[in-house]
């Protein structure tokens, strides 16, 4: 009986990259990818105390947005923890700069029916955390393309 083992190549391979290399390339490469998962996390508990506690759900479209942003936030930081791969850092990275750039939009423009700033109740720290963690996980990602 012959066992059969299944390889991936091309962007499939790549997409599911692991950390590799070197024992302290591949130390900083996951404490990288759990900073970042740490500070997806942190954002999504700030979306989610703002819904419930400030009254965001009762906001049309936004109370919306702030839940499933929540939801996914913590979604994508447990698979972050959990996995480790480049196409979940990816998707970590674009999470922070998604959630960052609604910030930007809505502190100058507006934003689903509701205008901020950096002084409504914890957008400063939404917002750290979301460059803290597109800062990293864009770190980590190069790393984990970088052969």
């Amino acid at each position: 009986m012959t066992s059969m083992t299944f390889r991936t190549s091309g962007p499939l391979q790549v997409a599911t990259a692991a950390p590799h290399g070197s024992r302290t390339r591949r130390a900083l490469t996951t404490f990288a990818v759990v900073v970042g998962a740490a500070m997806i996390a942190w954002s999504a508990w700030v979306h989610y105390y703002l819904w419930s506690h400030f009254n965001y759900k009762e906001i049309h479209l936004l109370g919306v947005a702030f839940i499933m942003q929540a939801i996914a936030g913590f979604v994508v930081a447990l698979a972050l923890l959990v996995f480790r791969r480049l196409i979940l850092v990816g998707i970590g990275a674009i999470y922070c700069a998604a959630s960052a750039g609604a910030l930007i939009l809505s502190a100058t423009r507006g934003f689903l029916g509701i205008h901020d700033n950096f002084q409504t109740p914890y957008a400063g720290l939404a917002f750290t955390t979301e460059v803290i963690g597109f800062v990293v996980l864009v770190g980590a990602g190069l790393a984990m393309l970088r052969r």
